[in-house]
C-alpha cells in the first residue's frame, strides 16, 4: 500500500497524526500517531472493520509482520518524504543508540525490554499495530459496536443442548468439499445492471471454511410467487457455479458427498431434481439433507456464513457512505457516481439503493484470505494446500479445536469470545440486540438514509439498571435508554445474550456515551413569552393533524397522497393505498416510467420518501403507529 493516502491529508514533508508516549521503555506502548492513522484508513476507508482477526492478518499482510515502526520526533511524528518514509528511501546516520538526525531534529525509535526464554533484549516497535491494540480500536468504535456478532448459548456440558445452541460442525473426511452447508439471506432490494436482486445465496466447504457469494434475482413486489418459481433453478446454477471455482483454484473437479440445506423454496424443485441428478450419476455423493424444522443449529456454518457475510458487506458500505458524506461536506456538491480513493471497484451511484451485488467478490476474497482460528490458516491456503497449510492439517484442526473449546462446556455461565472480562454491572452502557426481520419485504436498510445497511446491535445506547441473578445462575439484567426521550426499549428482562457490554468512553460524534448521557439529562430552562406560546399552538395543531390522519380509511389515504411523487430510482408517482387484510396491511402503489409496484405504507413514508416537502411530522408520526408497520 502506498503511504499516500497518510501524507495527502497532511502534506508530503511530514506527519501529525496523534501524540504518543516517547519513553523508550514501557510495558504497554500506547499507539502511535501513525497506527491510529493505519486503523482509521482501514476501517473508516477501505471497509476492513469485520473483526480484529481479520483486520490484524490484513496488516500483517499488508505491511508483514517484522517491519520497525519509523522513528519519530518529540511530538510523535513520522517524517515523510513524497509519500514514503525519508528513513526508507536514505540510510539515516545512527548519532546514538536507537535515533537519527535530519535538518537538526532528532528522531527516535520506540523501545521495548522483551524477555524471551528467560534472555531479555531491547527490540525496536514493529509498524503494525499490536492486536490488542486493533482489539481496543475496535471495541470503541461505534459502528463497529452495532455491527458485532449476535451472541448464543453455548451447546455441551453437563446438561442436554437446547435446539438453539451452537453446535460443533466436524467434517466426516479430510477432504475438499466432503461437506457443504447452504443458505441463502435477504438483503436489501437493489438494482444491478438493470435487474432487481434482494437475495443472497452463501455455500461454505466445511473442510477449507471457503465461503462463496451468489446474488440471487427475486421479484420484491408483494407478490412474489411467479418469482419464487425461478429461485430454485437460480440457486441450483449458482451451486454448479460455486463448484466451477473451486475447480479453476484447484485444478480438479471435486464433488461434495453431502449437502445441508434448510427447507426454503430455493432449495426444492428445480434444485432438488438437478442434485438428484447429479446423485445418479456420481454414486455416494450429492447427498442432499435438510434442517430439521425449528433447528436452525442443524445448518450451523451456513448460518454462521451468514452473519459473516452481512457483517463484511456492512463494514465495506459503511466505509463508502461515510467518506461519501465527508465528500458532500466538503465540497458541496454530490456526485453521480463516487469512488473512494484507493477503492477497490469503480463505485457506486449515489441515487437510488446501495448496490451490494458489487461487493460480493470483494468480500468473498477477504474471507478467504483471511487467517481462520479454527483451521490455524486462511482457507485458501488450505483449498490450495500452500504456505504450510494443508487438507489433513485443517481436518485434525478443527477436531482439536471442537474437543478444546467445548471440553466441560456449562450453560448459563460465560460466552466463550463474548463476555466481558468484568461481568456486567449495574451502571455499565450496552446496546441492545436487533431483532431478526420476518417476511420477503421486512428486511432493509436502517439509519438516515437508504444507503446505510442494517446493524446487529441498537444504535441507541442503554444503561443496566438492575441485575438479577436466577435460581440456574443464569444473569438476567434490566435496562435503560440514556436517551429520557427514547421510551421504547425492553418490557421484560433480558439475558446476556441480547445485550453487549460497551466502553464508557465510546465516542459518537466525537463525544463519548458518558457526555451523552449528561447532556440528555442536563436541566433545560423553561421559555416563557410570545415564543412559548407559539410553540404551543405549533404542538396543539400537529396533534390535532395527527388525530386527523389516524382516522383515515383506506380511500381517504388514497386520495390524501394520490399523485405525490418521490424520488427513488427515479420518479415515482403514487395512485393509490389499498389495505390487503391481516397479513400484509396497508400498502402504497405506486409508478414510473417503467412499471408499476407496491410497498409496505411505512416503507414509503419513512424510507423511500422521507426526503419529499409532503412528507409532514405528522404524516411521518401516524406511519410509525403499529397498523402501518411492516407486516411478516
Amino acid at each position: 500500500m502506498s503511504f499516500d493516502t497518510l501524507t495527502d491529508t497532511f502534506g508530503t514533508s511530514q506527519i501529525i497524526l496523534i501524540i504518543v508516549n516517547m519513553s523508550t521503555k514501557v510495558d504497554k506502548l500506547p499507539p502511535t500517531k501513525l497506527q491510529i492513522r493505519l486503523l482509521n484508513v482501514f476501517v473508516d476507508e477501505l471497509g476492513w472493520g469485520g473483526g480484529v482477526h481479520s483486520l490484524y492478518r490484513h496488516l500483517q499482510r499488508e505491511f508483514g509482520k517484522d517491519r520497525v515502526h519509523p522513528a519519530m520526533d518529540s511530538s510523535g511524528n513520522v517524517l515523510f518524504e513524497n509519500g514514503e518514509f525519508w528513513e526508507e528511501k536514505h540510510k539515516p546516520q545512527i548519532i546514538k543508540q536507537h535515533s537519527y538526525e535530519v535538518a537538526g531534529k532528532t528522531y527516535t525509535y520506540q523501545t521495548r525490554k522483551v524477555t524471551r526464554n528467560g534472555v531479555s533484549r531491547i527490540e525496536r516497535r514493529k509498524l503494525i499495530p499490536t492486536f490488542r491494540v486493533v482489539q481496543e480500536f475496535l471495541r470503541k468504535h461505534p459502528v463497529h459496536q452495532k455491527n458485532r456478532m449476535t451472541k448464543q448459548a453455548v451447546a455441551g456440558g453437563v446438561r442436554s443442548a437446547p435446539k438453539h445452541s451452537l453446535q460443533p460442525v466436524i467434517p466426516k473426511k479430510a477432504v475438499v468439499l466432503d461437506t457443504m452447508f447452504l443458505d441463502s439471506f435477504k438483503m436489501p432490494p437493489c438494482v444491478h445492471r438493470g435487474r432487481e436482486y434482494s437475495w443472497c445465496l452463501v455455500g461454505v466447504c466445511i473442510l477449507t471454511k471457503m465461503i462463496f457469494l451468489k446474488e440471487i434475482y427475486l421479484n420484491t413486489t408483494l407478490s412474489t410467487k411467479k418469482a419464487e418459481a425461478g429461485q430454485a433453478k437460480q440457486t441450483f446454477d449458482a451451486f454448479m457455479e460455486f463448484l466451477d471455482d473451486v475447480e479453476d483454484l484447484a485444478g480438479v473437479r471435486y464433488h461434495p458427498r453431502h449437502i445441508r440445506s434448510d427447507a426454503g423454496v430455493e432449495f426444492k424443485a428445480a434444485f432438488s431434481r438437478g442434485i438428484a441428478k447429479l446423485q445418479e450419476k456420481h454414486d455416494g455423493f450429492y447427498n442432499h439433507t435438510t434442517t430439521p424444522v425449528g433447528r436452525s443449529r442443524a445448518n450451523a456454518m451456513a448460518e454462521r456464513a451468514v452473519q459473516t457475510a452481512r457483517r463484511r458487506l456492512y463494514a465495506i458500505q459503511g466505509a463508502w457512505k461515510q467518506q461519501l458524506e465527508d465528500h458532500v461536506a466538503k465540497t458541496g456538491s454530490t456526485p453521480k457516481v463516487f469512488k473512494p480513493r484507493n477503492w477497490f471497484n469503480k463505485g457506486q451511484s449515489t441515487s437510488g439503493a446501495y448496490d451490494w451485488v458489487r461487493d460480493l467478490n470483494e468480500v468473498e476474497q477477504r474471507i478467504a484470505n483471511t487467517f481462520q482460528q479454527t483451521i490455524k490458516a486462511a482457507p485458501i491456503d488450505v483449498l490450495l494446500q500452500q504456505n504450510g497449510a494443508s487438507w489433513d492439517s485443517a481436518f485434525k484442526n478443527i477436531k482439536e479445536r471442537a474437543k478444546r473449546v467445548y471440553k466441560d462446556v456449562k450453560h448459563n455461565v460465560d460466552l466463550p469470545g463474548f463476555s466481558p472480562k468484568d461481568p456486567e454491572k449495574v451502571g455499565d452502557y450496552v446496546r441492545i440486540k436487533l431483532l431478526q426481520p420476518k417476511g420477503l419485504k421486512n428486511v432493509k436498510y436502517s439509519g438516515k438514509n437508504t444507503k446505510s445497511a442494517r446493524d446487529n446491535w441498537s444504535d441507541e445506547v442503554y444503561k443496566i439498571i438492575d441485575v438479577k441473578t436466577l435460581y440456574n445462575r443464569a444473569r438476567t439484567f434490566k435496562v435503560q435508554a440514556i436517551n429520557p426521550k427514547i421510551t421504547r426499549g425492553t418490557i421484560s428482562r433480558l439475558d446476556r445474550t441480547e445485550i453487549l457490554k460497551i466502553p464508557p468512553d465510546t465516542k459518537i460524534d466525537g463525544i463519548t456515551v458518558q457526555e451523552w448521557e449528561k447532556r440528555y439529562n442536563a436541566p433545560v430552562e423553561p421559555e416563557s413569552g410570545p415564543e412559548s406560546d407559539s410553540e404551543d399552538e405549533l404542538e396543539t395543531s400537529l396533534d390535532s393533524e395527527i388525530k386527523r390522519l389516524r382516522n383515515f380509511s383506506a380511500k381517504q389515504w388514497s386520495q390524501f397522497l394520490r399523485g405525490r411523487t418521490f424520488e427513488s430510482e427515479g420518479t415515482n408517482t403514487i395512485t393509490a393505498v389499498v389495505y390487503r387484510g391481516k397479513k400484509y396491511g396497508y400498502v402504497i402503489e405506486y409508478e414510473d416510467k417503467d412499471g408499476k409496484y407496491d410497498e409496505y405504507f411505512q416503507n414509503v413514508i419513512l424510507d423511500l420518501a422521507k426526503g419529499e416537502d409532503w412528507v409532514t411530522d405528522a404524516l411521518k408520526t401516524v406511519a410509525r403507529d403499529k397498523k402501518f408497520s411492516s407486516k411478516g
